[in-house]
């Protein structure tokens, strides 16, 4: 018919980056499933805690650490969460062990941070470690688990650097930072039970 016939988009590039393209796209599909289900923790909580700033949690943290007891309905024990918690914050300054996939970072982690920024409270899997980071370690007294991450925060407070790329948010300023620190305590502080 002397037609020209349209090519079909991979046609038109080499068979390694469609195949790349195709890899990162299903990637991020099945990825970003994974992550929207974890916005809901699982996890029983014996409260409600919201903090807008770190300022509510250090008042938490304060009365949680002279509590008379204290108990995590999550999979870690009280020392561990703190400890946790601290880590989040410490690698904010110096760089998280391990990143997203950019491609990650700036679709679904961008789309989470802001889902979280507009509501005011973060809701995850709690059982869910930090990429890369240390172990937990359950015999970490829970004095020195609090004395870490008042400091983490202190430091924080302090930091006038530029903050790492967080490593399912990418960039975000200090102020987005701090919210989203105070976010993840008083997720993690309201599956505690104190008395």
């Amino acid at each position: 018919s002397g037609a020209r016939r349209n090519p079909m988009p991979d046609e038109s590039m080499p068979r390694s980056v469609f195949l790349k393209k195709a890899g990162t796209t299903f990637l991020l599909l099945t990825t970003s499933g994974t992550v929207l289900s974890t916005l809901h923790c699982g996890t029983h909580m014996a409260r409600d805690l919201r903090f807008k700033n770190l300022d509510d949690a250090l008042l938490e943290i304060d009365r949680v650490s002279v509590s008379a007891k204290v108990e995590t309905n999550g999979p870690w024990n009280s020392s561990q969460v703190f400890a946790h918690l601290a880590q989040s914050i410490e690698y904010s300054m110096t760089g998280y062990p391990e990143n997203k996939p950019a491609i990650f970072r700036k679709t679904i982690g961008r789309i989470v941070l802001a889902k979280f920024l507009g509501q005011g409270y973060m809701q995850h899997n709690l059982s869910d470690a930090i990429p890369g980071a240390p172990a937990l370690d359950a015999n970490l007294p829970f004095t020195d688990a609090v004395a870490r991450l008042k400091k983490a925060i202190s430091d924080f407070r302090a930091f006038q650097d530029h903050l790492a790329m967080h490593f399912v948010y990418d960039e975000a300023t200090k102020d987005q930072y701090e919210r989203v620190h105070a976010y993840h305590i008083a997720n993690h502080l309201s599956a505690f039970t104190i008395g």
